[in-house]
């Protein structure tokens, strides 16, 4: 069948993509095209031979996508003749699937600049927490119509194309600066409200034209480790990767006092050993998904020493360059953390460490501008911690 996505040309020290949107064609297109430019001329016979197999495959391919899209395109009298509102239930159906991915980045779009609007307003009321309830929402409703592989190849993949980027971004902060309207937390909030909508209702729609569902958080990440090997994948399942894991930590593990270890091989398996790299994102799989349980662990400690379980949403996040500055107790207990990592290699500690202190600087405003400040004041709180310990 035909697919469309986009083709992404990163570069490897930015945390930013540039999608050039592709028609990925289906086996029998791709095979004439390839035979029309690498064949010799062949002989008639031959010609003839060709195109009537060729023939027989294209009219079997056009039969499929018939097919497929009666599921997912409204007939004509079902346009013509409607008289219900648009819903969630129907809503696949009224405006096809096309449709409801523009519909839902319309509302998408509306939001974004709504959460712009009121950034500052919500400053001065709170200055460590921002609300995101109506985009998580969206999400959440968004998961209901689309699923998983729509929400995450579709509406949120590539979606700088529609959502401007905020200036104050930081090059190559990898979000630091960035306010909640840019794409960058958009992204990561996707995985907190996913992680907190599993939880709550215990499954997840993966694929409206299937039916399948996803029913626990090892399968979602598994599926989401399926979509960063596909060729058209941005961004997009490597930010709310991290946000999902420290949701999903969080919620599940409040009295954590020890790396999660079969959390973490549940989760990232074997990626940390193969190497294997995402194609387009130019990120490692095993690397990244390591780093999210970093960001996991300092959510954990910071919703402790804040006293906020008792309100703890995904609706409720830390405010990006707020004033929540983390206690010496708080951090000496992440490196403790860190300590107990999985030792088969000397990464799981590297990147618990590279999470809580990327998680530091996203969220105080001091640190902002001053890397090497907090490099140095990372390191020297380490050693304190570690002297205080006896090691």
């Amino acid at each position: 069948e035909v697919r469309f996505g986009c083709q992404d040309v990163v570069d490897d020290d930015k945390d930013d993509d540039n999608g050039v949107c592709v028609a990925l064609l289906p086996d029998s297109q791709r095979y004439t095209e390839q035979l029309n430019s690498s064949c010799a001329v062949p002989t008639r016979r031959l010609r003839l031979v060709l195109m009537v197999l060729l023939a027989g495959v294209g009219a079997l391919w056009m039969a499929s996508v018939a097919g497929a899209l009666t599921h997912i395109m409204p007939t004509s009298s079902a346009s013509q003749t409607r008289s219900a509102p648009i819903t969630q239930d129907n809503m696949l159906h009224e405006l096809g699937w096309l449709g409801t991915i523009d519909r839902l980045r319309n509302e998408l779009r509306a939001i974004d600049k709504n959460m712009k609007k009121h950034y500052k307003k919500q400053t001065a009321i709170e200055s460590t927490h921002v609300d995101i309830t109506e985009l998580c929402d969206l999400i959440d409703n968004a998961l209901d119509v689309v699923g998983v592989r729509g929400v995450f190849f579709e509406l949120f993949n590539n979606a700088k194309s529609f959502i401007p980027k905020d200036k104050k971004c930081i090059k190559k902060g990898h979000g630091v600066g960035c306010g909640i309207q840019d794409i960058w937390w958009l992204q990561h909030y996707v995985g907190a409200t996913t992680a907190e909508k599993l939880l709550r209702d215990g499954s997840l729609l993966l694929d409206p034209l299937t039916g399948e569902r996803i029913n626990d958080a090892k399968g979602f990440m598994t599926e989401l480790h399926l979509m960063q090997q596909q060729l058209y994948t941005a961004q997009m399942s490597f930010h709310s990767q991290h946000a999902f894991i420290w949701h999903y930590l969080t919620a599940t593990m409040p009295d954590l006092d020890a790396y999660p270890v079969e959390l973490a091989n549940d989760f990232c398996g074997d990626y940390m050993f193969d190497n294997k790299k995402a194609k387009s994102a130019h990120k490692l799989i095993g690397s990244e998904c390591y780093h999210g349980f970093g960001h996991g662990i300092f959510m954990v400690l910071a919703i402790r020493q804040t006293n906020g379980w008792d309100n703890f949403t995904a609706r409720k996040q830390f405010r990006p360059g707020g004033d929540f500055v983390p206690t010496h107790e708080t951090i000496c207990e992440g490196f403790k953390i860190c300590r107990t990592a999985p030792t088969e290699t000397d990464a799981p500690l590297h990147y618990c460490h590279g999470g809580i202190r990327h998680s530091f600087r996203l969220l105080n405003k001091k640190w902002v501008n001053n890397a090497e400040e907090l490099d140095a004041l990372f390191e020297a709180k380490r050693e304190m911690c570690e002297a205080e310990a006896g090691l």
